[in-house]
């Protein structure tokens, strides 16, 4: 009895166990396991949407490394990672030492709120809010400009200006959570190593690079790797802002995929893309960790 009684218990156990795994397997099935196996059924196919799939083996990997739209597509998704990420981290680092300083409890809550609260913004409606500010004839910015004898500039219709644009609205939307993180990571470091180096008469800027930036290596290597794969796939503010223009000079990797999928009705080619991106992204990350060992202190 106390055999059946103890076998029964497990199997209820298993059984709960097996339910409440059930939700997290099936999304993870839908939304990620079957559209990542049809990716890669389509990218050896040629497909409409409208005809049967047509198998053509490794050709669309091959047209890959021909496309030289899609090159230029990658130089302006690595471009907008590389200035976006770096300028958010600089701003964010500075912003937290001096949100590390002793001010008031109130007023240091009420400044983390003002910086964060951007961040948890949705993009699209940043997006939208930021296109009105980029408006050439009735945008804000331009506004001002005129108001100092400045030209008006097009924020959204220049080739030279539109990234640069679009990356100033990215780093004024992620700062706050870099600030955050990176304050964290400050509130962690004893202050016993601030206080002998203040013995042996290190000033502020010996401290900031002798102390504070080499122990918050670890911090900023997370922030790396957690903001370069989503840069890697940047796609709202360019769909709502400029659509990839003008004259293609803001068009992203993930943009390019969507208008040869979606635009030119070219799924077997944009599911090739999206695989090799997919690649790109786990090479990259990888690479990221190998070098992480000889920057990051993780002592």
């Amino acid at each position: 009895m106390k055999r059946t009684k103890l076998h029964s218990a497990k199997y209820r156990e298993w059984i709960a166990g097996y339910l409440f795994a059930a939700p997290a397997v099936i999304i993870f099935l839908i939304f990620t396991l079957v559209p990542m196996l049809g990716t890669i059924y389509f990218s050896l196919t040629n497909y409409n949407f409208f005809d049967k799939a047509e198998y053509v083996g490794f050709r669309n990997f091959i047209k890959v490394f021909r496309d030289k739209e899609l090159l230029a597509a990658i130089g302006h998704t690595v471009f907008f990672g590389a200035v976006a990420i770096s300028a958010a981290i600089i701003i964010g680092i500075l912003l937290a030492i001096l949100m590390n300083r002793k001010i008031n409890p109130k007023l240091s809550w009420f400044y983390r709120l003002c910086f964060f609260l951007p961040y948890v913004v949705a993009y699209a409606y940043v997006s939208l809010i930021w296109s009105q500010f980029y408006a050439t004839d009735t945008g804000i910015f331009n506004y001002y400009l005129g108001k100092w004898g400045l030209a008006k500039i097009g924020w959204l219709t220049d080739p030279k200006i539109a990234m640069i644009a679009i990356i100033i609205m990215d780093v004024w939307k992620s700062v706050g959570f870099f600030m955050i993180i990176f304050l964290a990571g400050l509130q962690n470091i004893p202050s016993m190593y601030y206080e002998c180096a203040s013995l042996d008469g290190a000033d502020t800027v010996q401290k900031f690079f002798k102390i504070t930036l080499p122990l918050l290596t670890p911090t900023i290597f997370f922030v790396l790797i957690l903001t370069s794969i989503s840069a890697l796939q940047i796609f709202e503010p360019i769909q709502i802002l400029t659509k990839g223009g003008p004259m293609n000079s803001t068009r992203s990797i993930v943009m390019y995929i969507y208008q040869k999928a979606f635009g030119s009705y070219n799924l077997g080619y944009a599911s090739s893309i999206s695989l090799l991106l997919f690649i790109a992204v786990v090479c990259f990350t990888f690479l990221q960790f190998s070098l992480s060992r000889k920057w990051v202190n993780y002592d």
